[in-house]
């Protein structure tokens, strides 16, 4: 699909720019979520699952944020604030070190 493309292409662009790649999913997504990416996708990144439910399509990179929609019409946001960044990403490790592998 144009929206697992999308994931599989910004990952493989983080990995060569020697990123580190962790995703956090809701537990429900979890079959879902390793049956529509390859064993090279799932080796390159740390998936953690929370039973906690929370906006998807979040990336942060350095002091940006973005937040994807992908339903009817794809629209994506662009934050650029290293505050903000920096509140996102602490959210985000709050959640992914207490979530399962």
């Amino acid at each position: 699909s144009e929206i697992a493309n999308f994931y599989r292409n910004l990952m493989l662009k983080r990995k060569d720019k020697g990123m580190k790649i962790r995703v956090l999913a809701n537990k429900g997504m979890k079959y879902i979520y390793e049956k529509a990416h390859d064993k090279f996708h799932l080796e390159t990144i740390h998936n953690r699952y929370t039973s906690f439910n929370f906006p998807q399509g979040i990336v942060i990179v350095k002091d940006k944020v973005i937040i994807m929609n992908w339903k009817n019409k794809p629209t994506a946001i662009l934050i650029t604030s290293s505050q903000i960044a920096e509140q996102f990403r602490t959210f985000f490790y709050e959640l992914y070190n207490k979530g399962e592998s």
